[in-house]
């Protein structure tokens, strides 16, 4: 399937609002909310993933298994294996680097490891340790993974889709949401108000709304002339306008505002459609464009191991303390940055770009013998 070169320099900036919220980078943006980044990240997830999965799910009601495990399978090597090497890597720190105790015990990190992998870890966070809180978000997304096909099973009219799609994200947003938040149930626990934003029911409807956006654009509703009219010369303004809106809200969200999730949706989904119609709206000044699709293309590898190098960092700096008393908290965070960076594509190249290589090569294998749907599923994978 063909990659969307504008989606990608989107997951930069949704990286990058996300890091800015974790050590070292939010001392310099203490106000800033890596919340709006998480909030981008699951619109573009849930309409990629949408439109990767529409395109594999037979149109002529045959079965659709076959289509079902290519998409599990190609999920399963995107996802997976770095998944297992940021958690090994935090594992193996804890174990062999970690005399300033800047880890929790192995035994604590292993337990960690235990409920991220039963697909429960944002559901048991206070019983656990902080060493892998980031996979928090990865959790939600693989309950989505599981829910979307069932979707598309369930209901087959594409029009019923749309409708369902829209009703799921009004019906958590106005209704789940506020009837499960921590002030609805009179809790006034700082802990489990904090864990309550992390929970699956408190932030699918973003991936939904995603989902949402897929299924009109694949029903070509937006790709109408009066859906486009408005672009022209203003498209580029109208995507700078809605990152604006995300930096703005980036500053002062609050994610027990509703007002501001609303603002952050309704830039993201603007965002993404943008970015799908591939027509250069979206970041497309030639270095500029080139620096956030590099980004974008190593987004995950990043947000699994940005936290890990810095704690990696912090144990450095604690065995070496005449390092941190003469450098400048700028100059450490640009070495972090670099680090970071470095890392990812270290990561990027040797684990991602191969087990996904991989994963294309299994899902060949279960292709049906039709040679027509072979080629038709080969295409949408």
């Amino acid at each position: 399937m063909r990659k969307l070169r504008e989606i990608e320099r989107l997951r930069g900036v949704a990286i990058v609002l996300a890091i800015f919220n974790h050590p070292p980078l939010h001392e310099f943006t203490p106000r800033f909310s890596g919340v709006v980044g998480v909030h981008l990240f699951f619109v573009i997830s849930g309409f990629v993933i949408t439109r990767s999965l529409l395109k594999l799910l037979p149109a002529d009601g045959s079965s659709a298994i076959p289509a079902l495990k290519i998409f599990f399978v190609r999920r399963f090597f995107r996802i997976v294996p770095l998944a297992v090497v940021s958690a090994a890597v935090v594992l193996t720190a804890s174990i062999f680097y970690n005399s300033s105790k800047v880890w929790s015990p192995p035994a604590m990190v292993l337990q960690e490891i235990g409920w991220i992998f039963t697909l429960s870890y944002n559901y048991r966070l206070l019983t656990l340790g902080p060493d892998l809180l980031f996979f928090w978000s990865l959790n939600v997304e693989e309950h989505f993974y599981l829910a979307l096909p069932l979707l598309m099973l369930a209901v087959r009219s594409p029009r019923a889709r749309m409708l369902s799609a829209a009703a799921g994200v009004l019906f958590i947003a106005f209704v789940v949401r506020p009837l499960t938040a921590p002030r609805a149930l009179m809790t006034t626990n700082a802990n489990e108000i904090w864990i309550y934003h992390f929970t699956t029911h408190a932030r699918i409807d973003t991936l939904m709304a995603g989902v949402w956006l897929a299924l009109i654009a694949h029903a070509r509703l937006l790709a109408r002339p009066r859906a486009t009219r408005l672009l022209g010369l203003s498209g580029n303004a109208i995507g700078f306008s809605c990152l604006a809106v995300l930096l703005y809200v980036f500053h002062y969200f609050s994610i027990e505002s509703q007002s501001a999730w609303s603002l952050v949706l309704a830039a993201s989904l603007a965002l993404v459609w943008l970015a799908s119609l591939s027509r250069g709206l979206i970041l497309g000044q030639p270095l500029v464009a080139q620096a956030f699709e590099y980004l974008g293309s190593r987004s995950y590898a990043v947000y699994l191991l940005h936290l890990p190098v810095w704690k990696i960092a912090l144990e450095f700096l604690a065995r070496h303390p005449d390092i941190r008393t003469y450098s400048h908290p700028v100059e450490l965070a640009a070495y972090y940055l670099l680090l970071t960076l470095c890392t990812a594509d270290l990561a990027h190249r040797l684990v991602e770009v191969p087990m996904q290589s991989l994963g294309r090569r299994v899902a060949d294998r279960l292709l049906p013998t039709n040679n027509f749907f072979q080629t038709d599923l080969r295409e949408a994978a």
